[in-house]
C-alpha cells in the first residue's frame, strides 16, 4: 500500500540536491559569457594597439623619407595644394554660372513685366484698334507717328517720296521718323519701271538693275551685231574679204579685224599678199583715209602673155596670137603696166 509521506526527507534532500546543481551550472555559464566578452574586449584593445603602433611606425617611415628627400614634401605639398585650387575654381565657375542664370532670369522677368505693364496701360488709353473689354490682344506696339525730315522738308510718318540724287523712279517712306527704301526703277522714255525690266535695241538686251549705288539699264546679254543680225561672243564672219571676229576687250565688246583681205573679183586676197592675173601681178596693201581703212589691188609686175596664155619677161620671143592667126618669133615692150606686142 502506498504511503505519501514516507521517506519525505529523502524527497526534500533530492530536490535541494537538483536546485544546487541548476544554480552551479547557470554560475557557471554567466562566468564563461563574462570570460567570453572580457576575451573579446582585450582582442579589440590588442587590436587597436597593433593599429596605432603601425601608424605610428608609417609615420615614422615617412618623416624619415622626407627627411632623406626633402624635395619629396614640397612636391606633395604643392600637389595638395593644385588639387585645393582646382577644386576652389570649378566651386567659383559654378557659383558664376549661377549667379548669370539668376541675373539672366531676372532680367527676362523685369522685361515681361515692363512690357505687360506698358501694354496694359496703352489699351486702357485707347492707343490699340479693336480690342474689347473680354478679348485684348496686346501683340504689337502702336506707332508713334513721328514725321521725317530730309532736305530741309517735313514727312509725314507713312508718306513716300523721291530724293533729286537718285531720280525720279527710286522713291522713299517715311517710317516712324526713319527714312526707308520703298520702290526701286529705272527711267525709260520718260517713264519708270520697275527692277528687272528687260528691252532690246537690236540684237542688245538692257536690263534695269543696281549700278553704282543707283538703279539704271545695263547690259544683260554679250554679243555682236552686224547687218542687223546678232553674234555671240567669239563668233567669226566674213565681210568683203575681211574676218571679223566678236571679241571683248577692257571690257567692251565689239567685232575686230582678225585677218584682212582685198576684194579682187570673187576672190580674196590676203593683206600683203599677191595674186597674178593675166600676167599682171597685183599685191593686197592697206591704206588709211582719215582713220578710215582702205584695201586696195595694185599692179606691182607685168609680163607679156602668149598665145597659150603663159608669161614671158619683156624681150623676150615667144608664139603670139595677133589678127586672127598664130604668128612665130613675136615680143613685147612693156611701158608702165601696158603691154606692146611685136611680131
Amino acid at each position: 500500500m502506498y504511503k505519501p509521506f514516507q521517506n519525505v526527507d529523502k524527497l526534500i534532500a533530492f530536490q535541494f540536491e537538483d536546485r544546487r546543481t541548476d544554480y552551479s551550472a547557470r554560475n557557471n555559464n554567466n562566468k564563461s559569457e563574462e570570460e567570453e566578452q572580457e576575451q573579446e574586449q582585450e582582442e579589440i584593445e590588442e587590436q587597436q594597439e597593433q593599429e596605432k603602433q603601425d601608424s605610428e611606425k608609417k609615420e615614422e617611415q615617412e618623416e624619415k623619407y622626407y627627411l632623406e628627400h626633402p624635395g619629396e614634401r614640397q612636391t606633395q605639398s604643392v600637389y595638395k595644394a593644385q588639387i585645393v585650387a582646382v577644386v576652389l575654381l570649378k566651386l567659383v565657375a559654378v557659383v558664376v554660372v549661377l549667379v548669370v542664370v539668376l541675373v539672366v532670369v531676372v532680367v527676362v522677368v523685369v522685361v515681361v513685366v515692363v512690357v505687360v505693364v506698358v501694354c496694359i496701360n496703352w489699351v486702357y488709353a485707347g492707343v490699340f484698334l479693336n480690342f474689347r473689354d473680354t478679348d485684348i490682344d496686346c501683340l504689337l506696339l502702336a506707332a508713334t507717328n513721328k514725321p521725317c525730315t530730309v532736305d530741309g522738308r517735313t514727312i509725314n510718318d507713312g508718306d513716300t517720296f523721291i530724293l533729286p540724287l537718285t531720280g525720279p523712279c527710286n522713291k522713299f517712306q517715311c517710317q516712324n521718323g526713319d527714312v526707308m527704301p520703298y520702290e526701286y526703277g529705272c527711267e525709260r522714255d520718260g517713264k519708270c519701271f520697275p527692277v528687272g525690266d528687260l528691252y532690246s535695241v537690236g540684237c542688245i538686251q538692257r536690263q534695269c538693275g543696281p549700278i553704282g549705288g543707283n538703279f539704271a539699264y545695263s547690259r544683260v546679254n554679250e554679243g555682236c551685231s552686224n547687218g542687223g543680225k546678232c553674234y555671240a561672243e567669239n563668233d567669226t564672219i566674213v565681210v568683203q574679204c575681211r574676218t571679223m571676229t566678236c571679241q571683248r576687250i577692257n571690257g567692251i565688246i565689239g567685232f575686230r579685224n582678225t585677218q584682212q583681205g582685198c576684194q579682187f573679183g570673187n576672190t580674196c586676197v590676203q593683206l600683203g599678199e599677191t595674186i597674178v592675173d593675166a600676167c599682171r601681178t597685183f599685191k593686197c596693201s592697206k591704206t588709211t583715209l582719215n582713220g578710215i581703212p582702205i584695201y586696195s589691188t595694185d599692179p606691182i609686175e607685168t609680163k607679156c602673155q602668149d598665145s597659150n596664155l603663159d608669161c614671158h619677161p619683156a624681150g623676150s620671143y615667144f608664139n603670139y596670137y595677133m589678127n586672127g592667126a598664130v604668128r612665130q618669133n613675136c615680143t613685147c615692150h612693156v611701158e608702165g603696166f601696158n603691154v606692146r606686142y611685136f611680131c
